[in-house]
């Protein structure tokens, strides 16, 4: 079962760099190049858009893995445990990146994007506050299904058992990310136009 945050420090700062810094860079990375109008020059020049979303998330892919990587160091584990870290959070890192996707398709400048991202980031945090109200009073059906229950539940037992992190919650999360991912591969075909 679940202990308490104060168990595992390093699991929030990757959740929140997890959470935050994905979902707003890979937002305001695509939506930049409508505001600089690179995107039609982009288009004319025979990049897709499915081409230009893989090469921003693959730099926000680095930086946010790159930033895990140097957490689990920085927390005291080893490499190996700060690379399991890095691989268990790739699933929800898709979730992420899904999201940020669909903001910026839906956003035609930097401001919009942290309007749109603003309500995503408040609605994971009253799922953590659900999360914790539902876990304090044992209630643990509904919470076990919860993306930030599975994301903490596994980065939790990876320092001391890594082969149940990368089990039931591991493929839940790949799960979410999938649904999420099929997401934002509707939403790039619906709105390619408008990008």
């Amino acid at each position: 079962m679940r202990g308490s945050h104060h168990e595992c420090p390093w699991v929030l700062i990757i959740t929140f760099t997890w959470l935050l810094m994905p979902l707003h860079m890979q937002g305001n990375l695509l939506v930049e190049e409508k505001e600089q109008n690179t995107w039609s020059i982009l288009k004319q020049q025979g990049v897709s858009l499915s081409h230009l979303v893989i090469a921003k998330a693959s730099l926000t892919t680095i930086v946010t893995l790159g930033i895990s990587f140097i957490t689990g160091i920085a927390s005291g584990f080893g490499l190996f445990t700060s690379f399991l870290v890095c691989v268990f959070i790739i699933p929800a890192l898709l979730i992420m990146l899904s999201i940020g996707t669909i903001v910026s398709m839906y956003s035609r400048n930097t401001i919009e994007v942290n309007l749109w991202a603003t309500p995503v980031v408040i609605v994971f945090i009253a799922l953590e506050i659900i999360n914790q109200v539902l876990s304090n009073q044992g209630e643990t059906f509904f919470i076990q299904i919860l993306l930030n229950y599975l994301l903490y539940e596994g980065l939790s037992l990876i320092p001391t058992r890594p082969v149940d992190a990368f089990l039931s919650p591991f493929h839940y999360i790949i799960v979410w990310s999938f649904l999420f991912i099929s997401l934002a591969l509707f939403t790039m075909k619906k709105r390619p136009t408008d990008f």
